[in-house]
């Protein structure tokens, strides 16, 4: 049974066989904190520069780690990175649907869940049908 969140002291005596039991240790400390939650990601912002993902920040100290792919099982990874800020701006992928997620990690190294998936589409670029219409005026 996992122990609710607190500070917590423990300490040990062993006892042989014969049940004579010695005395106890010094008690030691520790502390059992609560799972960082997952830091709910806003809405990708698409532009031809690139992809803006921003998050709630949680704790002072916390690190997130940020994953996009191209599925939402995460198996297919277009990027992964690490990140001091809750932000990060990724370069622009190619057109298609992206997936992606992120976590928090306390300043102990503790690592939480993966918060929701955001879904967002990279789209096509249309300025190539342009061309042939430049192409004819040029022409003229």
């Amino acid at each position: 049974m996992p122990l609710p969140p607190g500070r917590y002291f423990w300490r040990l005596a062993s006892v042989r066989a014969d049940g004579d039991a010695g005395p106890f240790g010094d008690a030691q400390a520790f502390t059992v904190r609560p799972i960082p939650p997952a830091p709910p990601v806003q809405p990708p912002a698409v532009s031809s520069e690139g992809i803006v993902l921003r998050w709630a920040a949680a704790e002072p100290g916390q690190r997130y780690e940020l994953q996009l792919a191209r599925d939402a099982g995460f198996t297919d990874l277009v990027q992964q990175l690490a990140s001091d800020k809750p932000e990060a701006t990724l370069a622009l992928p190619p057109p298609g649907r992206y997936h992606v997620r992120v976590r928090a990690i306390d300043a102990d190294g503790y690592v939480g869940p993966w918060g929701s998936v955001q879904q967002f589409e990279v789209p096509r670029q249309l300025w190539w049908l342009l061309l042939p219409a430049l192409l004819l005026v040029l022409a003229l």
